[in-house]
């Protein structure tokens, strides 16, 4: 018996062995990318591109042919003679730990090094005067020697979230700095701007534009904990505070008109921030994972927002913007009157496990209550769609009731609320499922869904929702009800 067992394991492994040998014949490791072309050494995992001119741009649909040694290579080497890298040519190369790059370069594409995490340093030629968009994104451990004297131009989120990045100096010439291009750099102390620089000015290490009415850019690794920002300042630029996690306070002055998106998200020690009457626009997600936040101000004369009890609203109060996630209250109604709870508004308020909304909500922003500590939830009547990502993560969610109104429900709604336990569907007809994962994370099998009556046979046949085994009947029809309380009073209950 072992004989035969040990006979038949030999037999596995030369058949996995002969597929491994032919899937690498058929993997190859030379040829062209437009006007160049390019080898790899299979024996030093070292990807070599030559030839005189531009490399093509790539895209998701239509790879690099390199891609699929991608996940394997170690060095890169580029010649001289190439002048431009494309596009997504290198991402997610992640054991990539040296790249050679030649004089001749000028421009490197839109995320062409995104993901490679494990690249510790890139000397970039004095000649490129271009870096794309998000082309060194996620470089977690990239330290670099200086950005090119010739640098005109550097792309949105280039080199976001590259958390060993200390310093940056911003050469004389450079024209442009897209949105978040050192946004989550967490160790970044100081940034510095060349003198003679048209377009940048730095003031105390902090990036703005020349005429210091826009912050650009406050280096997230500084260790200070409050910062007042300049008076002359009228925008504060999307991600420009994004991971300042030693802030405790900021100080915005009269002027600020504008709050761009995720001005102040993942400002985790962030405790309490003020609206100046003057701003007109706060940007989505300016406030998002600032889990120390208990208290959001709006000065009185502003005509565009407001605030009650700390949260954030519009100033007719028909909106809430925000609730501080620091909050240590469990419970929360929200004012009559709302008719919108907008994207990420109670998103990772964790000690929050009771929120009432009020019948006059009509829409729920994406992802407005995922990461919170909620254990229940009721949607109001007139709601007609669950928006995508609305209670993921929601871990100690266990049960939910939607309306007979809902038409619809976006993806990831239910993402990782694990502990669910029961839900409840007003519909008669099955809201409509696009993402078959909606309920990734959850035991299906295990909760009950509640469904009106007559509509059981409807719910067991529709796509995602058949996978409910335990699907139950309500014994009553759709009812709608206005909103209630229930409370004793001089030993009575009142309805």
């Amino acid at each position: 018996m072992r004989k035969r067992i040990t006979t038949g394991l030999i037999a596995l492994l030369a058949i996995v062995m002969c597929a491994a040998t032919a899937q690498a014949q058929t993997t190859p490791t030379s040829g062209t990318t437009g006007s160049l072309t390019w080898k790899y050494d299979t024996g030093t995992k070292t990807l070599t591109i030559s030839g005189q001119g531009d490399m093509p741009d790539y895209v998701a649909e239509n790879p690099a042919p390199w891609q699929s040694l991608n996940k394997e290579v170690l060095k890169l080497v580029v010649e001289e003679g190439v002048t431009g890298i494309g596009n997504n040519a290198f991402r997610y190369a992640s054991k990539l730990i040296s790249v050679t790059l030649p004089t001749s370069l000028t421009r490197i594409g839109h995320m062409t090094f995104i993901h490679c995490w494990n690249l510790p340093m890139v000397k970039l030629p004095a000649g490129i005067t271009h870096i794309g968009d998000e082309a060194f994104k996620g470089c977690d451990s990239l330290v670099l020697n200086s950005l090119p004297a010739a640098l005109q131009e550097i792309g949105a989120g280039a080199f976001s979230w590259c958390k060993k990045l200390s310093a940056v100096t911003i050469p004389a010439g450079v024209k442009k700095i897209g949105k978040e291009a050192f946004a989550g750099c967490s160790s970044l102390l100081t940034i510095t701007v060349e003198d003679g620089n048209a377009n940048y000015i730095v003031v105390d290490g902090v990036l703005f534009n020349k005429e210091k009415t826009t912050l650009v850019q406050y280096p997230a690794g500084r260790v200070a904990t409050s910062y007042v920002i300049p008076k002359e300042v009228t925008s504060i630029g999307e991600y420009a505070f994004n991971s300042a996690e030693n802030l405790t306070a900021v100080t915005i002055p009269a002027g600020v008109i504008s709050i761009g998106e995720w001005a102040f998200s993942n400002c985790s020690k962030l405790t309490s921030i003020t609206i100046p009457a003057a701003v007109k626009e706060i940007g989505h997600y300016a406030l998002g994972s600032c889990r120390s936040l208990t208290e959001i101000k709006v000065e009185a004369a502003n005509t565009t927002y407001t605030s009650a009890d700390g949260v954030l609203f519009d100033k007719a109060k028909k909106t809430l913007i925000k609730y501080p996630e620091g909050r240590s209250a469990a419970t929360y109604a929200i004012p009559a009157g709302v008719t919108n709870i907008e994207e990420d508004a109670f998103g990772r308020s964790e000690k929050l496990t009771s929120i009432t909304i009020p019948t006059s909500v009509k829409k729920i922003g994406e992802g407005a209550f995922q990461g919170s500590g909620l254990t229940s939830a009721v949607i109001p009547e007139g709601v007609d769609t669950i928006s995508s990502g609305l209670f993921s993560w929601c871990e100690k969610l266990a049960s939910v009731t939607l309306p007979a109104s809902v038409k619809a429900i976006g993806d990831g709604a239910f993402y990782g609320c694990k502990n669910l336990k029961s839900l409840t569907v007003g519909a008669k007809t099955p809201p409509a499922i696009r993402d078959k994962y909606i309920f990734l994370g959850i035991p299906v099998a295990n909760v009950t869904l509640t469904v009106p009556k007559g509509s059981k046979a409807a719910y067991a046949a529709a796509p995602v929702w058949k996978e409910f085994k335990q699907i139950s009947e309500s014994t009553v029809g759709n009812v709608a009800l206005p909103e209630a309380r229930i409370y004793a009073a001089v030993g009575r209950l009142y309805l």
